[in-house]
């Protein structure tokens, strides 16, 4: 998403990158098919540049959405051979590698002009295997391969349970059930946090059987899920076990 209501996609059908400018109705392409095979992208407020993850390549690039001139950040960095999911979280932007799995800090300096002074890369989770992030409610998300498909990154590292109606977590490597959400990396998936409801994201899920959008939210469950009185949790209400009056 940019200002002024446009948005940034990558077209599958050529390969572009093209914006849409949503209160005229315009469609303009800003990458030509054919130059980066795009994974993710994304805009960052503070030079007002596109970034764009080009998995098979290796590469990280910057667009000048004025001139569409692209820059090569990164390429083939030893740390950052597969970039993917991309996102800007306290103003600064967020990578995660399908090689290493792992997620990294983009360290960017900027000079007068906003050109690139200098970039570097900081790791700041172990392996995740995330393969899309977002902010809500200033924690950063990632969705990753696994058992648990909901992870939140930073500020610490954490699965995001989920509960069924049956009065349990959801376990993806469950023999029982077939899993809630399933992770691929060969299909890239929408993630996005909604604007009115903290914690509670939107989740574009294709298999080779359904199209579906998926809507859930962060309750915090793992953290007292098992417990059965106060004795276990002080925030935990169970039964025969109510606020004062």
């Amino acid at each position: 998403y940019l200002p002024g209501d446009q948005l940034a996609v990558f077209d599958i059908g050529d390969g572009s990158v093209r914006l849409i400018d949503i209160p005229n109705k315009k469609v303009t392409t800003l990458v030509p098919s054919g130059i980066v095979d795009g994974y993710n992208l994304v805009y960052w407020p503070k030079d007002k540049h596109l970034y764009i993850s080009d998995q098979a390549l290796g590469r990280v690039l910057r667009l000048d959405l004025k001139t569409k001139a692209l820059e090569t950040l990164f390429d083939k960095d030893a740390r950052l051979t597969q970039p993917r999911a991309l996102c800007v979280y306290q103003d600064q932007i967020y990578v995660s590698d399908g090689k290493t799995e792992l997620v990294c800090v983009m360290d960017i300096r900027l000079d007068d002009n906003l050109g690139i002074k200098s970039a570097d890369l900081r790791q700041v989770t172990q392996k995740t295997g995330v393969v899309a992030m977002t902010v809500s409610d200033n924690c950063l998300y990632g969705l990753q391969t696994g058992n648990d498909p909901l992870v939140k990154l930073l500020p610490e590292i954490k699965p995001a349970r989920l509960a069924t109606a049956w009065g349990f977590l959801m376990d993806n490597d469950s023999a029982a059930y077939a899993p809630f959400l399933s992770v691929d990396t060969n299909r890239p998936m929408g993630f996005a946090a909604s604007p009115k409801e903290p914690r509670k994201f939107f989740l574009t899920e294709r298999t080779t059987n359904t199209n579906s959008i998926v809507s859930v939210k962060d309750y915090d469950f793992e953290q007292d899920w098992g417990a059965r009185s106060r004795a276990d949790s002080k925030k935990a209400l169970s039964d025969f076990d109510y606020p004062a009056s």
